[in-house]
């Protein structure tokens, strides 16, 4: 049994306007995410590393409700020709993937429990476009997403959306 269909469902929300589902969080928390049952298993979203961790559902709709609200053309565009890399058991895979977004509205501001810098310290001039490598790690239990990790470099993503001085 694979577990890409429920990867390529989820790379289909992201990225395809056409979709009937594109950036439906209800859908992805719902559909694609593994629903909240502690201890046994909890859907989470991390950015990584040392960035802010989204455990619980409520906290993973958070998450993709401000990353939607801040860049609302957001792709995660898998890299063509990139294999995808399988755990032994099949229940993780990472993908080579793209970030591209306009940023339109401030990420968690200053105060906030997921504030984190430097991407909070930017102020959105709603004309600068991001679009960096990042490596998306999916563990899945009964084919829904439980865990989603987020490689990616922040301060290259901030240096794209900071406009010159």
């Amino acid at each position: 049994m694979s577990n890409e269909p429920t990867l390529d469902d989820f790379l289909n929300v992201i990225n395809e306007p056409p979709n009937s589902h594109y950036h439906d969080i209800n859908y992805l928390t719902n559909q694609l995410f593994c629903a909240d049952d502690p201890p046994r298993k909890v859907p989470g979203v991390g950015i990584t590393d040392y960035g802010p961790q989204f455990v619980g559902k409520d906290k993973v709709v958070e998450f993709f409700t401000q990353l939607f609200k801040s860049f609302p053309d957001l792709e995660m565009k898998e890299v063509r020709g990139a294999p995808r890399l399988f755990s032994a058991d099949g229940n993780t895979i990472g993908i080579q993937t793209t970030l591209s977004g306009m940023h339109m509205a401030e990420w968690f501001p200053r105060g906030h429990d997921y504030y984190s810098p430097p991407l909070s310290g930017i102020h959105p001039d709603k004309h600068h476009v991001m679009r960096v490598p990042a490596c998306a790690v999916f563990t899945f239990d009964a084919k829904k997403i439980c865990r989603l990790a987020i490689y990616t470099d922040r301060y290259r993503m901030m240096r794209q959306l900071t406009p010159a001085s």
